[in-house]
């Protein structure tokens, strides 16, 4: 599936919100003529610079089937190491609280 068309699809295939709004800029932004790292960078303003940076290479280099699963692969990661640093904070804060009024009783 070209990419357009499926950068369409995603969009509709979203409840109306931010990613789609992106998607859709996404769209718009390579319809446009913009690089994929430019029509990243502005479509989706949250992507760390690096990720851009990662893609603007691979785009120069005419390597961009290739680089596109690892930028996917590291955000994911990224995204999963993030989940569970805060799952990791509920449950010290939830033993936080446990010990202090464990304290508070006696």
């Amino acid at each position: 599936m070209p990419v357009l068309q499926a950068l369409q699809s995603a969009a509709e295939s979203v409840a109306p919100s931010d990613a789609a709004d992106a998607l859709a800029a996404l769209r718009r932004a390579l319809t446009g003529g913009d690089s994929v790292a430019d029509a990243l960078h502005s479509a989706a303003a949250d992507l760390p610079p690096m990720t851009i940076e990662m893609i603007r290479d691979a785009e120069n280099d005419g390597r961009l089937d290739e680089a596109l699963p690892v930028v996917a692969d590291y955000l994911l990661d990224a995204a999963g190491h993030k989940r569970e640093r805060r799952r990791g904070k509920e449950v010290s804060d939830a033993w936080d609280f446990a010990c202090k009024r464990q304290s508070s009783a006696r």
